[in-house]
């Protein structure tokens, strides 16, 4: 048994075309199924029911959390932004604190070269007096 197989050329004339516009989906589904950026729309923004399991749902919904994902980058780069922003300010208020610990260490230990100065004054006074008592 065989089977004869004839192909004209009316079957094949415009088959290239006829290929590219079954693979079109938007010659199917129409312009609406793509958003102003040229991407497919989710599928609860489309005005027609799409099944999630067909090929078109599956590559609507993978669309969907594309989207999705770039949303959470640009909150997460926002949150980063806010973060680096608020580390920045801390780190500006410990250098100042810094300064002024400095300072105050600078002080005191001013401080403490005058005390060791009047106790000198107040040894020399002590000695001036016992002098000037042992004279009388």
């Amino acid at each position: 048994m065989s089977i004869d197989i004839t192909v004209y050329a009316s079957d094949v004339k415009d088959l290239d075309e006829h290929i590219e516009r079954t693979l079109d989906v938007s010659d199917y589904y129409g312009s609406a199924l793509f958003n102003k950026d040229g991407r497919l729309t989710d599928r609860d923004g489309y005005e027609y029911f799409i099944k999630p399991t067909c090929y078109l749902g599956i590559m609507m919904d993978m669309q969907e959390q594309i989207n999705e994902l770039k949303k959470n980058e640009v909150m997460d780069a926002n949150a980063i932004d806010t973060i680096f922003d608020r580390l920045t300010v801390l780190e500006n208020e410990m250098i100042d604190k810094d300064l002024r610990i400095s300072k105050l260490e600078n002080s005191i230990e001013d401080i403490r070269n005058g005390m060791h100065g009047l106790k000198e004054i107040n040894t020399t006074l002590k000695k001036l007096e016992q002098e000037v008592i042992e004279k009388l």
